[in-house]
């Protein structure tokens, strides 16, 4: 599920002071959409908010903020660094990327290339921040994560929930007839009832040439004229 940010029309994010610093909030798209949407306080949307350093880009920080379901409609909830870091410690790149500009807040410093700076998209930029791209590459199992932070301890784990979240979701929709087999299985099917009426036209039309045959032979029999099919 790729990443895909929209400008939020309210933003209930505490802003911090950065020096020179634009400041610019998205929201991003449902993570968690199949089976654990049953759950009352899974993260169900994460937040990125970009504070965007004009004259020094490559320094600039982006906050990791979320939503769960159980949370009023549009509040944003700050995700803990220290648990955050313990999520990410099998993912160095992202953890080491960790900063606290703000207590109890989730910063991530850095930008997924020097190409970043060259956007014009404050969306874009947000985007291909470093945490823009752990979003976009591990999303579904960061959300899981977070909504099961005594259980999941790493993003590893998270993968191997993910996983088998999915294969029940696979069989749930087999069951239902809506899943890749059950659909092969019922085009098959389909496929198989064409066949078979075709081969009952074609067998009808199989009967009536035997019929025109035995008839003509039966005709040339009265007049004399023997039909050798030996010869043919």
């Amino acid at each position: 599920m790729g990443l895909r940010l929209s400008k939020i029309s309210v933003d209930k994010t505490d802003p911090i002071k950065i020096p020179n610093a634009k400041r610019v909030a998205f929201r991003t798209n449902t993570f968690l959409v199949f089976g654990l949407t049953s759950m009352d306080c899974f993260v169900e949307h994460f937040y990125l908010t970009m504070y965007w350093n004009p004259q020094h880009p490559l320094e600039s920080v982006v906050e990791l903020r979320c939503r769960r379901r159980c949370d009023g409609y549009m509040e944003t909830k700050p995700i803990d660094p220290k648990l955050l870091r313990q999520v990410l410690s099998d993912k160095p790149r992202y953890r080491d990327a960790i900063v606290e500009p703000a207590p109890g807040r989730s910063f991530f410093k850095g930008l997924c290339g020097d190409w970043v700076v060259h956007l014009e998209r404050y969306e874009e930029r947000t985007s291909n921040s470093l945490v823009g791209g752990l979003l976009r590459d591990n999303g579904e199992y960061l959300a899981i994560a977070l909504s099961f932070p005594g259980k999941v301890k790493s993003m590893w784990d998270a993968k191997k929930v993910y996983d088998h979240v999915l294969k029940i979701d696979d069989f749930v929709s087999e069951m239902s007839g809506y899943g890749q087999i059950s659909s092969q299985i019922r085009e098959f099917k389909q496929l198989i009832a064409q066949k078979r009426r075709h081969i009952e036209e074609f067998d009808i039309y199989n009967r009536e040439d035997h019929k025109t045959f035995n008839e003509g032979v039966e005709t040339l029999r009265k007049f004399g004229i023997e039909y050798d099919l030996s010869d043919n």
